[in-house]
């Protein structure tokens, strides 16, 4: 919890305390000689010390800051009713006290003063002392393990925490991107992944070579509801005896940039998107009978109700025995494949493809690439969005802009089917297609009422060239975050945690300002709940008197206000857990008892409620002492740890998002908490 403390303690002038906050607060007239007192006490420091320095601390001592404790207590008593009205008219009830307003650690100041320094004043908020002594006490107190850091009053003051030693918001789910980090980041996708967004209740067709989903660990749970080979006209996406060995590789490594979910190594786009797989595509040869087979897939997805279909394919040139496109051909409009995509786009599908990769000439963007409606999508070679040679370029043979829009296609982290856990790199506008698919997906499942039209515009509009597009990567590489936020407030589905008698309702929320504004309310309106705000999270609880409840949400910004959802109610069960796709409840410690036990596999992320607040220590890690920092990256506790400790109890804090991290040495271990 935050703990604002606004002690006045004992500071030495070379004269007494001036006394307790209950003596001085009592009357004006003796608020007037404390300040006289601060006025005609300055510091004396003689002539004998050498200089004067800050000593920063540690922490505040051995002791946890929590409601109960010796020093919660001490900051506590100090507090005046006065001082407590006026905080109260800034803080919510839980947090007129923090851990930086608790007392200088006495034992440390008696330590400090055995070693020859002379204590002249203790800040509390910033947690140091400062002294009078010469410079070979300062370099001994420097060495002293409680010690942070000792600086010449001279010099400004630095922060007590260095800036490269603030772990990120959220770094833990970061880290779990492994080498597929780069790949999502350049489009701005891990903020929605925090918030919960992967793909749910999205269906996206993948149209490709085939697809060895079965067998990899990185692929076997994703959410596949049909699958088809057009090609033997059975349900068998996988190779076949009859297949070339590397038949099924291509739209293996397409699917994992968006189904993937394996941690350290590869997490895709829209991991909880559901998928429906056609394997149309012969990588023996190249036949005119494949775009027929493209047009079936897509008549066969777009009647199953798809919402993006993925096409990493492309056709203008053909085997000899087949009769060729003319570059005129290239209009979007004449090929079979630029039909079938057309008739889809008409039907409300957002058709995702692959620019091709023929070179840098102009006017080689292939079929259905050129159709008006599809979302081209080019490559790029790096964060710096360097154009790699291979990328096809526009115009349309009837000159329009092509393609749309760029995403990496360079080195772009995929499964290979060598292994159950392989994984490897490929290039091409193959796999930077993919990117854009499942980023279409997270918007649509933010905003079910979006367009193919709408996607295209927002995606357009908020792309890295989107003043100075071009025809090798259109407007460009799009931030998916900034696209969605400007459409309207962004919203995650709700979760529920339960407690015995009642259940915690949560809701993730991002816009273009903050989310000053969410309440939640229930069909019967017998429910009207302002949510707790613990950016980006918000909380209510709920009394469980029910088994469920029809409920749904309003936000507002500093701009905008919308319900959520648009129409209608989410029905949330009050008696069972629900989570965002991927955070399984096994994957979650969500008891006190279980917290200490040593863990072969050290989970990244824990759920866990405000008054059991237990975690563990990962194993290995010769921890020091234990920083709690907010969603907003404040720090708001220093708790130190005693050697062979294997858990640690957070301070009493509000339910939100936090992260813990835990110093060994020079380097940290964070680990993403929930309290609830």
């Amino acid at each position: 919890m935050r703990l604002i403390r606004l002690l006045v303690i004992p500071i030495h002038f070379g004269i007494r305390a001036i006394g307790s906050v209950q003596a001085i607060c009592g009357s004006a007239a003796a608020v007037g000689a404390l300040s006289l007192g601060l006025l005609l006490y300055p510091l004396e420091i003689s002539a004998a010390d050498a200089g004067t320095y800050r000593v920063l601390l540690r922490d505040k001592g051995t002791e946890t800051f929590q409601p109960g404790s010796t020093l919660y207590r001490a900051a506590e008593a100090m507090l005046s009713p006065r001082a407590r009205a006026r905080r109260a008219k800034v803080s919510p009830p839980d947090s007129l006290i923090l851990y930086a307003d608790a007392p200088v650690y006495q034992p440390y100041v008696a330590d400090l003063e055995r070693s020859g320094a002379k204590v002249l004043l203790q800040l509390r908020w910033r947690n140091y002392v400062v002294v009078a002594c010469d410079s070979a006490t300062a370099v001994a107190l420097r060495a002293k393990p409680y010690v942070l850091d000792v600086q010449p009053t001279s010099a400004v003051l630095h922060p007590q925490t260095a800036q490269n030693d603030l772990p990120p918001v959220l770094r833990t789910q970061e880290n779990s991107y492994g080498t597929s980090l780069t790949q999502l980041r350049m489009l701005n996708i891990p903020p929605l992944h925090r918030l919960g967004l992967t793909g749910r209740d999205v269906l996206v067709g993948v149209i490709d070579t085939g697809f060895r989903w079965r067998t990899h660990q990185a692929l076997e749970s994703a959410r596949i509801l049909a699958e088809y080979d057009f090609i033997n006209s059975d349900s068998l996406t996988a190779n076949e005896a009859t297949d070339h060995p590397n038949q099924d590789s291509h739209g293996s490594a397409v699917l994992s940039v968006m189904a993937a979910w394996y941690p350290d190594s590869l997490i895709g786009v829209a991991p909880c998107a559901w998928y429906i797989l056609a394997k149309t595509e012969n990588i023996t040869s190249e036949r005119r009978i494949e775009e027929d087979a493209y047009a079936a897939a897509l008549e066969w997805m777009e009647a199953r109700g798809v919402d993006v279909v993925n096409t990493s394919l492309g056709y203008s040139v053909f085997d000899s025995t087949e009769t060729p496109y003319s570059n005129g051909a290239l209009d979007g409009k004449t090929t079979i494949v630029a039909s079938a995509v057309a008739e889809a786009s008409r039907r409300g599908v957002l058709c995702v493809v692959a620019a091709g990769n023929v070179g840098d000439a102009a006017g080689t963007v292939s079929s259905p690439g050129d159709v008006e409606s599809a979302l081209t999508v080019g490559a790029v070679a790096d964060t710096l969005l360097t154009i790699p040679r291979f990328t096809s370029r526009g115009p349309t043979a009837d000159g329009r802009l092509k393609p749309d829009l760029a995403a990496l296609g360079v080195n772009v982290r995929t499964t290979t089917n060598a292994g159950a856990t392989t994984f490897g790199y490929g290039s091409g506008t193959s796999l930077a297609t993919p990117l854009i698919s499942g980023s279409a997906a997270l918007l649509l499942e933010a905003f079910p009422e979006l367009t193919p039209t709408q996607i295209k515009h927002l995606l357009a509009s908020h792309g890295s060239h989107h003043t100075v597009p071009n025809t090798a990567i259109g407007y460009g590489v799009p931030d998916i975050l900034a696209a969605a936020v400007a459409w309207d407030i962004l919203c995650a589905p709700p979760m529920v945690i339960p407690r015995g008698d009642s259940a915690v309702v949560a809701l993730g929320a991002a816009s273009t300002t903050n989310v000053e504004f969410v309440e939640a309310f229930d069909q019967p309106g017998t429910i009207r709940s302002r949510m707790v705000s613990s950016p980006p999270w918000f909380w209510t609880k709920l009394p469980a008197d029910r088994d469920s409840v029809q409920i749904a949400f309003t936000l507002r910004d500093q701009q905008r206000s919308r319900r959520f959802p648009r129409t209608g109610y989410f029905r949330l069960s009050l008696r069972d857990t629900l989570l965002p796709c991927r955070w399984n409840a096994e994957e979650l410690i969500l008891a006190s008892t279980d917290a200490g036990r040593q863990q072969q596999e050290f989970p990244r992320r824990v759920a866990i409620p405000v008054d059991e607040a237990i975690i563990p220590i990962p194993p290995g890690v010769s921890a020091q002492r234990g920083l709690v920092y907010d969603a907003t990256g404040r720090l708001r506790a220093i708790i130190p740890l005693m050697p062979y400790t294997t858990s640690l109890r957070l301070p009493q804090l509000e339910a939100g998002t936090y992260i813990v991290a835990f110093e060994d040495g020079q380097r940290y271990v964070s680990l993403l908490v929930l309290l609830y």
